[in-house]
């Protein structure tokens, strides 16, 4: 069993600023001439709020791709009136637009940015990465502001949203999905996700120096691949924990 990757974590456990390195956030107004089943490119930027270039590294040297345009559409409102910003991802190689996927973030009024994550599925023994996996997030760099993270998959130039899940955290205070991947070699046959809720006990006096937490894991979720295409199946009632564990701050966070 591999290494329980807690994606979208990280960013919140001991510096609300620092976390997994965003490759190459590059504010950028890019225009292309080429097309995409029909679509004419040059006018795919007219009249949007924002792009935004992420550049990949891998993926360039692997002539996959080379960038990735986010692009901000409109703004709108949830059915829980929440503002939320519709957006695009555009991935383009040499120039060529490749795939538009459609994604929504929480709409935010600070400095929110996006970030692109390779070599986000690891095996633990060779050390090596899936590279067909990546992740791209957006949000304000600090405690306390909900990120949307969106876990992705291409192969054969074919990109495809695996998951979307948000994560948010406080210090020690966080809620996020953990991601557990199975490996045959160096590439993953499949992998689960739980959401992980990390919050003070409220039924034990509060200790400054060494808080009591309860971890409450609810959702999980089995992805597989066919024909292709992941898709996740719930194995467990959604939003209801299916396990919790008691630990104090230092268990949680031992020193080094």
């Amino acid at each position: 069993m591999e290494k329980l990757l807690f994606l979208a974590l990280i960013p919140f456990l001991f510096s609300c600023k620092d976390g997994k390195n965003p490759i190459n956030e590059i504010p950028d107004q890019f225009h292309s001439t080429g097309k995409l089943a029909g679509i004419d490119t040059l006018h795919l930027y007219d009249n949007v709020l924002k792009v935004d270039t992420l550049v990949f590294e891998k993926f360039k040297k692997l002539n996959i791709a080379d960038k990735v345009l986010a692009v901000a559409l409109k703004t709108g409102y949830s059915k829980d009136s929440i503002e939320i910003t519709s957006c695009r991802l555009d991935f383009y190689l040499k120039n060529k637009l490749l795939q538009c996927i459609p994604v929504n973030t929480y709409t935010s009024h600070e400095d929110p940015m996006w970030s692109l994550y390779e070599d986000v599925f690891i095996n633990g023994k060779s050390k090596k990465a899936d590279n067909r996996f990546f992740e791209i997030s957006y949000g304000v760099p600090a405690c306390g502001f909900t990120q949307s993270n969106f876990l992705l998959f291409v192969e054969n130039h074919d990109f495809q949203l695996v998951s979307k899940y948000d994560s948010v955290g406080d210090g020690p205070y966080s809620d996020y999905f953990g991601f557990e991947p199975h490996f045959v070699g160096d590439t993953v046959l499949y992998f689960t996700s739980k959401r992980i809720v990390v919050s003070g006990d409220e039924s034990k006096p509060y200790n400054e120096e060494n808080e009591d937490f309860v971890i409450a894991f609810s959702d999980s979720t089995l992805y597989t691949l066919n024909h292709g295409k992941w898709s996740g199946k719930l194995k467990t009632p959604k939003g209801k924990p299916f396990r919790k564990e008691f630990k104090t701050y230092r268990e949680l966070f031992p020193p080094e």
